[in-house]
């Protein structure tokens, strides 16, 4: 099987899998570094073993700021990034190691949500941030700030992932440019950058189940969205997310 490794600005057409609960797809971006790398002819035979566990579900770009690849996924439901991903973590080629500036980055397509339930993820997430700083982005300190710096793997504030005041508008998280926690930026998607990679599923899933559940809150009419009523939401469905609510248990948050 022939191997291309496209530019970062590539964008194919969308192919959608699955039947995702209440319609919003999810997208993955997984930046793993490769031992020895020199260039993207060092990418080609790592990715062609990806390709091979993964399928159609996944295409491979360049990222300037990594010895590696990104591998990226179509928009798929929660369901099929489970089956799909278990296969590539139990399989995963010996070359990918992660570093410290290797990221996941995960969307959620927004044509069924509106603008409030969008500023409510948004909100959600910056409201982390500790308050009494001059530009209101430094620290964090909000009421689930420990469990989610331990669930996001990183520090926020690193890597190309900016924590901004809460309390501004999606128009103005637009404005702000895409290395924003939550990138507001793509027409077609909403992208939460928390998180660092990883070559562990559980941890994979457990970060990709944070971001479903957030989508399925505020669907779901949970307003407003803090880390309380999120806490009730997963009480509530703890089937839905079999990864995200043991570990919350296990870290005494529920």
């Amino acid at each position: 099987m022939s191997i291309t490794i496209y530019s970062h600005s590539y964008k194919p057409p969308a192919k959608f899998f699955g039947t995702p609960y209440l319609g919003v797809y999810l997208g993955v971006e997984l930046e793993l570094d490769i031992e020895g790398w020199m260039g993207d002819g060092d990418s080609v035979r790592p990715a062609s073993k990806v390709q091979d566990l993964l399928g159609d579900l996944v295409y491979f770009k360049h990222d300037g700021s990594i010895s590696g690849v990104e591998i990226v996924t179509h928009p798929a439901s929660l369901q099929v990034h489970r089956s799909r991903w278990k296969k590539f973590f139990k399989g995963i080629p010996k070359d990918f190691v992660v570093r410290d500036r290797d990221g996941m980055h995960v969307h959620f397509t927004r044509k069924d949500l509106t603008r409030h339930q969008v500023w409510q993820i948004h909100n959600f997430i910056n409201s982390q941030t500790k308050r009494g700083a001059s530009d209101g982005t430094r620290g964090c300190t909000g009421d689930g700030a420990k469990w989610l710096v331990k669930l996001a793997g990183r520090d926020f504030n690193t890597h190309a992932c900016r924590l901004i005041k809460p309390e501004i508008s999606v128009n103005e998280a637009t404005a702000k440019g895409k290395y924003e926690a939550v990138n507001c930026t793509p027409s077609a998607t909403v992208e939460v950058r928390l998180f660092a990679a990883t070559l562990d599923y559980q941890e994979f899933m457990l970060r990709l189940e944070f971001v479903a559940a957030l989508v399925q809150a505020v669907q779901l009419k949970v307003d407003p969205l803090t880390v309380q009523s999120l806490k009730d939401f997963l009480c509530k469905h703890p089937k839905r997310f079999p990864v995200l609510v043991p570990w919350l248990a296990k870290e005494g948050e529920l």
